[in-house]
């Protein structure tokens, strides 16, 4: 039974297969009014590849090279063995495990004196190895990299016979020598680049930003300098991408000359092996992704490229295969639907729906143990003052937040805050900067004192680079003055009467990023009757279908007329923002907190900041 429930669905997924064939190709044949939009999207695939293939290749060359140059930082820091160590006399202890390590990657090591290039040691030893160490050593271009190494640095390409190398070197801090390492290309290029160069649609190279050194026609195929490209327009993106050392993928139309599968001549180099292009070269669309290699003391990169009709024939093979048996695709469609495919999707359907609703729930309590850590909107303030507050996440958690307590003698702590990002990990952060505001504001009472103390407990943390804005504001509702301090965040909005303007304040640097910064505390005196808007730049950044701005002129006129309390402060201003994103996802966080003082029945002193 076994063995006929597994030949039932070996026949069953057999079957699917082709007709799953089938349907897509009736897919693609009804989807033929939609082409060039299919073509974008296979050029976008083939850049996704392209940079997917090149920043594999560009890890995989920068991991080969600091392996050799952690190996010699390990030799260059250790103790100098005083007797003769058995095959490398002279140098240092090398461990048979380690060379076993090395030799897979270099082919000799030397220690050269850089002030006379006095090479005092080779290995492996030998009259062969000797020779060939100071003929490296001869080279004047070796001979000046050699006498500038000041930390680890990887040399740019050399030609030789042998298909060129790279030298790998650390100073020793110990008698100022320096250790080097001969690093063959073609160990870089048989594991790293050959693998690509060998398919007929794509070709790999490494790249560098160097004058051209002995001649062109020593280069290896996967080896190439920018001034050898022979089409300028090819070049220019070249030195472009070298210049800012950066990462990415351009479709250019280039003459077809001097261009050769696989990795003969993968950037059309003018190495003398093929006539200069001339204005009756056909031109042809050809893709080249980018990706820096991030070697110390030398700027090259990853180029990997493949002509674009690869694509072009790709899509339009798809779209000749569509146009066979459309009858008979609805005839076999009509089967699966009928048959085994309708129970294969139930149950997939059934599944997804499990994980979908256990993920929600997730996520739902997540919100509410987020929810949890906010005061509520009926929490206890002073009689003096009425406050609301809003937060709507930009996904399921937020990570911005917000609280308020009372400090005694008539005073209220209002704080808000933003960490950088959202989601889970912005959350998590909240919630630890919100306790830490709590204690610290409570045990010093000033907004300053808070800030610094809690910067100094976030940069002590480490929080993998997240940083946080923050407000903290202390309002004596007697006195009717406010105590504030800012932490990169944006000032408040003070309405008093028909006067709406944000606080004149400093707002400092964010928290997390330096720790012995000083927050300054700033005091205000506040009219009865007054309010305060602490918001986060979700509010004033939430674009519209055009990708505008919300902006701080909005939020004045959102909250033109309506101060009748603070909630209703809240409702205007999030009712402006919903109706001018017209729908649009957040792009960030929002949340608004609204503060606002009983009027008194004589009229208050102007805004003005106090020493």
């Amino acid at each position: 039974m076994e063995t006929a429930a597994r030949r039932y669905v070996r026949w069953v997924l057999s079957v699917h297969l082709a007709l799953l064939v089938l349907v897509v190709a009736g897919v693609v044949y009804s989807a033929h009014e939609v082409y060039e939009h299919t073509r974008q999207q296979a050029v976008d695939q083939a850049r996704e590849r392209h940079e997917l293939i090149a920043g594999q290749t560009a890890r995989g060359i920068e991991s080969h090279y600091s392996a050799i140059l952690s190996d010699l930082k390990l030799l260059a820091n250790s103790k100098k063995d005083e007797r003769l160590a058995e095959g490398l006399k002279g140098m240092w202890v090398l461990a048979p495990a380690l060379w076993d390590q090395m030799g897979q990657r270099v082919s000799h090591l030397m220690r050269i004196n850089p002030q006379t290039m006095e090479v005092s040691a080779v290995y492996p030893e030998g009259p062969s190895a000797k020779v060939a160490a100071e003929r490296i050593v001869a080279d004047p271009a070796n001979r000046a990299w050699l006498g500038q190494v000041r930390g680890p640095a990887v040399s740019s390409y050399r030609p030789d016979t042998g298909g060129g190398y790279c030298l790998a070197a650390v100073p020793v801090a110990l008698d100022g020598s320096v250790l080097a390492a001969v690093v063959p290309f073609g160990t870089v290029q048989r594991s790293y680049l050959d693998p690509i160069n060998a398919q007929d649609s794509i070709a790999a190279v490494v790249l560098e930003d160097a004058p051209t050194i002995g001649s062109a026609a020593s280069f290896p195929g996967a080896m190439g300098f920018v001034d050898q490209i022979s089409d300028p327009k090819v070049r220019a993106v070249a030195q472009k991408f070298l210049a800012a050392q950066r990462r990415g993928s351009v479709v250019t139309d280039v003459p077809t000359r001097g261009y050769e599968r696989g990795g003969g001549n993968p950037l059309g180099r003018d190495d003398g092996t093929v006539p200069a292009a001339t204005g009756r070269d056909r031109l042809k669309q050809r893709l080249f992704a980018v990706e820096p290699l991030h070697l110390p003391g030398k700027r090259s990169s990853v180029v990997v490229s493949s002509w674009m009709d690869e694509v072009d024939r790709l899509v339009a093979s798809t779209f000749r295969r569509a146009a066979i048996g459309t009858v008979v695709l609805l005839v076999v469609v009509t089967a699966i639907v009928a048959s085994t495919a309708l129970q294969l999707i139930r149950g997939r359907l059934r599944l997804e729906r499990e994980r979908h609703a256990m993920l929600r729930r997730e996520l739902d309590q997540a919100r509410q143990i987020q929810l949890a850590w906010l005061p509520a909107a009926d929490s206890d303030c002073p009689q003096a003052c009425d406050i609301a507050a809003a937060n709507k996440p930009a996904s399921h958690v937020s990570g911005d937040f917000y609280d308020w307590f009372e400090l005694g003698g008539c005073r209220v702590a209002v704080t808000i805050g933003d960490v950088t990002g959202h989601g889970m990990a912005a959350a998590f952060l909240m919630a630890t900067t919100q306790l830490l505001v709590r204690t610290a504001l409570r045990r010093s009472g000033e907004p300053g004192v808070c800030l610094e103390e809690v910067n100094g407990q976030l940069c002590s943390s480490g929080f993998g680079g997240q940083f946080v804005t923050m407000l903290v504001a202390v309002v004596d509702t007697d006195r009717g003055e406010v105590r504030i301090a800012s932490a990169g965040h944006y000032p408040p909005m003070v309405c008093e009467g028909d006067s709406l303007r944000p606080l004149p304040m400093e707002t400092n640097i964010v928290l997390g990023i330096e720790p012995d910064v000083r927050f300054v505390t700033e005091r205000y005196d506040l009219s009865p009757g007054a309010s305060l808007l602490l918001f986060t730049d979700g509010v004033i950044e939430a674009r519209s279908d055009s990708g505008e701005h919300f902006a701080l002129g909005r939020v004045r006129t959102a909250l033109a007329g309506r101060q009748a309390s603070a909630r209703d402060m809240i409702d205007a201003v999030i009712e402006a923002v919903d109706d001018f994103r017209g729908g649009r996802d957040l792009q960030d966080d929002l949340t608004l907190v609204a503060l606002q003082l009983q009027p008194a029945e004589a009229p208050a002193e102007p805004l003005a900041a106090a020493v």
